[in-house]
């Protein structure tokens, strides 16, 4: 794979970020940034699972590189299939085929020396990251916002006020990305999300996990993160009274950084 690197500024340093590109399981190229503070492959990594119909480019995993780089943790944010600067059709995408890039990321960082590892996940990434943590031993914590826990295929049809039935029929629905603009989701994003069981796969999680979700979550029901919480045996679930699905208000969203950042950084120094 071609690597494209660059030097940026970063509080007075010089750090080195490395646009890489890996493939999924049918070859389609995906795009990652891989943010190493120090260019040891010993220190942690952690991989960052952005939300539905967003980007690696977001602002929650953008702010989470720089402050996980800060204290020496590195970072891998890429973008899953059919979304930013990856290949593929955004309205192919399927929750197992973004599991399907984690693991895919995970054996690419693998490949390259690194052996210890986080998975942060938000909304869409949430499940993804659950089910890829369930499926694996490789990774050491896991920490999610406002995380979809199940059901990703109703909500988005109860969301868009769309009838289950007019969309298989149609073999596609018209939904709205999250700047706004018009999207296709193929019905086979619903097929393979009826499949999926998220709970069961949290019953599976031992590892250290932080779930944060506000109360006045219009997109993801809080109440789907109290079962995934109680569903596994080391999970903390912190609830941001008044914060809605994108935290919106300054405080929401730098409490939920703050929060996610900590438990990463506290867990490795």
């Amino acid at each position: 794979m071609v690597n494209c690197l660059w030097i940026i500024q970063d509080r007075s340093k010089e750090m080195m970020k490395d646009k890489t590109y890996f493939a999924n399981s049918r070859g389609n190229r995906l795009c990652g940034i891989l943010s190493n503070p120090s260019g040891k492959t010993t220190d942690p990594m952690i991989i960052m699972c952005h939300g539905f119909s967003t980007s690696k480019d977001g602002r929650t995993n953008t702010l989470l590189e720089e402050r996980f780089n800060a204290h020496g943790i590195s970072t891998f944010r890429f973008d899953f299939f059919g979304h930013g600067e990856s290949e593929g059709l955004f309205e192919d995408v399927t929750i197992s085929e973004a599991v399907d890039n984690v693991q895919r990321a995970l054996r690419y960082l693998q490949n390259q020396g690194y052996s210890l590892f986080g998975l942060v996940g938000s909304s869409f990434g949430g499940i993804v990251s659950i089910l890829a943590a369930s499926e694996s031993d490789k990774f050491d914590i896991l920490a999610l916002k406002s995380p979809v826990s199940d059901y990703m295929g109703l909500l988005i049809a109860q969301n868009h006020g769309i009838n289950i039935d007019a969309w298989k029929d149609q073999g596609s629905i018209a939904v709205t990305g999250s700047d706004g603009q018009d999207l296709k989701l193929n019905y086979s994003f619903y097929k393979d999300a009826e499949k999926i069981r998220g709970y069961d796969a949290a019953k599976r999680i031992n590892i250290p996990t932080l779930i944060v979700h506000g109360d006045k979550d219009e997109t993801v029901p809080l109440e789907q993160s109290k079962i995934s919480a109680s569903l596994m045996p080391h999970c903390r679930l912190e609830i941001i009274e008044g914060a809605d699905h994108i935290y919106s208000q300054p405080r929401h969203f730098e409490k939920m950084i703050g929060l996610l950042s900590q438990f990463i950084i506290s867990h490795f120094k």
